[in-house]
């Protein structure tokens, strides 16, 4: 079984580079903020039933809600800060690498850029690890 941080971090980049910032947001807003389901999906016009996906899939990962919840604290402001590698344009998704549209968003990135999930995670987790020494 993958190292629970590693898999959040993992799922959020792979989101991220797919420019899904929603499930990110909601995830954090719904662990971190305790906002409910029903007002993040109101907010971000999807359904609570969703909201709850999102989260139980992260929770599934970190293997309690404390642990996730510890985890998307430290880890969704690092991820924020990754830049989407496809992008909405004119009502189409495009990536930015290959320069082509694609259909399914963060299938092309699971497919095609395997390299650039596994280098955005390894920033990721770089970066908490320097930050963890500064607070000691």
């Amino acid at each position: 079984m993958e190292n629970p941080l590693i898999a959040i971090v993992r799922y959020f980049v792979i989101k991220r580079l797919s420019g899904d910032v929603i499930t990110l947001l909601s995830v954090k807003e719904y662990l971190v903020d305790q906002r409910s389901p029903s007002e993040i999906g109101h907010k971000y016009r999807i359904s609570k039933y969703k909201v709850r996906g999102y989260v139980q899939r992260v929770v599934e990962k970190a293997g309690s809600q404390r642990l996730a919840t510890a985890i998307v604290e430290r880890t969704w402001h690092l991820v924020y800060q990754v830049q989407p590698i496809v992008i909405r344009a004119g009502g189409r998704w495009v990536c930015l690498l290959c320069n082509e549209e694609v259909l399914k968003p963060e299938a092309h990135v699971r497919k095609h850029h395997k390299k650039e999930i596994e280098e955005a995670v390894n920033q990721v987790i770089g970066k908490l690890q320097a930050s963890r020494k500064s607070w000691k």
